[in-house]
């Protein structure tokens, strides 16, 4: 399950290295077709170790917030829940989104991040999206956001 027909991949094969799109993948062999239009029909026993290109690529839609800090304690669990609800109901959000504190100060008030990867090329989409819904839910919860 490393890779799969139309993804593109480099590996190499007794040190020939090989780059392309995957075309074929049967029991024996992964036909692999090269960017120069050559037909590489490798063993798959012989695959020890490969970059894949197609997987893996995501776009970020971090959101930044700012509380209060004397509200911090009851935003992060909120944050949390709406975080799985988002990638349960988001089909562009690919998993709960992480929050961190980029600088780690505390005054009176504290910035998260809300570390968000979205599909490839929706980022930017889904950003407003993110910020209605925290928005929403933690006016609901009676926490406001500060400028």
């Amino acid at each position: 399950d490393t890779f799969a027909v139309g993804e593109k991949v480099f590996f190499k094969v007794s040190d020939l290295p090989i780059e392309g799109v995957i075309e074929a993948v049967n029991l024996r062999t992964t036909l692999v077709r090269a960017p120069t239009g050559e037909l590489c029909v490798v063993p798959n026993g012989e695959i020890r170790a490969l970059r894949n290109f197609s997987r893996g690529r995501f776009s970020p839609a971090n959101v930044t917030l700012t509380l209060r800090s004397a509200d911090l304690a009851r935003a992060l669990p909120i944050l949390d829940d709406l975080g799985r609800e988002a990638a349960d109901t988001l089909p562009e959000l690919l998993e709960p989104w992480q929050i961190i504190s980029e600088s780690g100060v505390l005054g009176l008030e504290t910035s998260l991040t809300l570390v968000a990867k979205a599909r490839f090329g929706t980022g930017a989409d889904l950003r407003p999206r993110l910020l209605a819904l925290v928005h929403e839910r933690l006016g609901a919860e009676g926490l406001m956001a500060v400028a």
